[in-house]
C-alpha cells in the first residue's frame, strides 16, 4: 500500500482492519490518502487499536464527499461489554488532515474508546463523540489532542453527544465553535 499520498488507500486500510481483529495496526511515516471513511469495530473480539507514528499523515482526498468522519472508531459491530479484553481501543498519534472539507474523527459506538496525542488539521469538525453503547454513555477519554479547524463559519473543534467523557490537555484553534457539549456527565480539564 503506497504511503506517499498518490493513491487512495481507503479500501486497503479497511481490509487490514477487518482481517486483523484484536491487533494493533501501526502506520509508519507517510501520507495515507482516503476517499471514504474507514470504520473500526466496537465488539471486543473484533476491535483494533490504531497507532500512528508522529509523521503518519492520514489525509482526506480533495474531492471528499462524505458527511461522516474520515476515521469512525467503533462504527461497526456494536457492543456494550467492558469485561472482555479488547473493549479498550482507539487512536493514538499521527496527523489526521481533513483537507479543509472533511470531518476528522468520530467515536460512533462502544465504550472506553480513547484518542491520544493526535494532531487534527484542516477539519470541518475535529472530533465528534456520539452516543455510546451504555444508554448513551460513551466513556471516551481524549488526551493531548490538538485540533486546528478549517476556519469556516460552521467549523467545530469537538462535538459531544454522548455522556461520561473526559477531555484533558487539548488545544483548539481556527474554529468557529471550540467545544459544543450536548450532553451531561462530561469532564473538560
Amino acid at each position: 500500500m503506497p504511503a506517499d499520498g498518490s493513491a487512495d488507500v481507503s479500501d486497503a486500510l479497511q481490509a487490514l482492519i477487518d482481517q486483523n481483529p484484536n491487533r494493533t495496526i501501526f502506520f509508519p511515516d507517510g501520507v495515507y490518502l482516503l476517499s471514504k471513511p474507514i470504520l473500526t469495530p466496537a465488539h471486543p473480539q473484533k476491535s483494533v487499536d490504531l497507532q500512528l507514528s508522529n509523521f503518519a499523515h492520514i489525509k482526506a482526498a480533495d474531492d471528499w464527499r462524505h458527511d461522516e468522519a474520515m476515521i469512525r472508531l467503533g462504527a461497526k459491530d456494536a457492543a456494550n461489554n467492558i469485561c472482555m479484553p479488547g473493549s479498550n481501543y482507539g487512536l493514538c498519534g499521527g496527523i489526521i488532515d481533513g483537507s479543509g472539507v472533511a470531518k476528522a474523527v468520530s467515536i460512533d459506538g462502544g465504550r472506553e474508546t480513547y484518542v491520544r496525542n493526535t494532531n487534527i488539521k484542516n477539519a470541518l469538525v475535529g472530533l465528534h463523540i456520539k452516543h455510546g453503547a451504555n444508554n448513551g454513555s460513551s466513556d471516551a477519554d481524549i488526551m493531548g489532542v490538538n485540533i486546528t479547524g478549517n476556519g469556516a463559519p460552521d467549523s467545530i473543534g469537538v462535538v459531544i453527544d454522548g455522556y461520561d467523557n473526559t477531555l484533558t490537555n487539548m488545544r483548539i484553534a481556527d474554529v468557529c465553535t471550540g467545544v459544543e457539549v450536548r450532553s451531561g456527565g462530561n469532564m473538560l480539564r
